[in-house]
């Protein structure tokens, strides 16, 4: 009941307008949205968010870049992630290797299987084979060698 009588207060006095509703973005000059224009926002106010160029990059599909997104947070949702979250589901062993528990990184990096496709990944490009580490200080690696290797050559961003 608070919260009505607060509300009558605010638009007491207030006059409607016969012109059409419209929302404007005021982080850019045209008041349309944009995913840069948010970018640039953030960045002019420090926002604790990572941007990392990778993330943004148009010519990284959608899909790849939010799971790099979620991967590079921890959020992926691996056995362990679920039983965190209060999900019931059993055993917390690795599915494919049954030898460790299910995490983003061992499923990424650490399980037997998935280490010989990174393996092969680092191989096809020539790039050093980094066992050790996390999802996050491994994709960091491979933006760096990337930036190194295309230097001069923006890739979309």
């Amino acid at each position: 009941m608070q919260q009505l009588q607060q509300l009558f207060l605010l638009i007491q006095g207030t006059t409607p307008s016969q012109n059409f509703s419209k929302w404007i973005w005021t982080a850019s000059n045209d008041g349309q949205f944009s995913v840069n224009s948010l970018r640039n926002m953030l960045e002019l106010n420090r926002a604790p968010i990572d941007l990392n160029p990778m993330l943004w990059s148009s010519w990284v599909p959608l899909k790849i870049r939010c799971f790099m997104w979620k991967a590079r947070l921890n959020k992926i949702p691996s056995k362990n992630a679920l039983m965190i979250r209060g999900v019931s589901i059993g055993m917390e062993e690795c599915s494919l290797c049954f030898g460790e528990q299910e995490t983003t990184d061992h499923i990424l990096l650490h399980c037997r299987f998935t280490e010989k496709i990174w393996a092969e990944i680092f191989n096809w490009c020539k790039w050093p084979v980094v066992a050790n580490g996390s999802i996050r200080e491994r994709f960091d690696d491979f933006i760096n060698v990337w930036s190194e290797q295309f230097e001069g050559d923006s890739g979309g961003y």
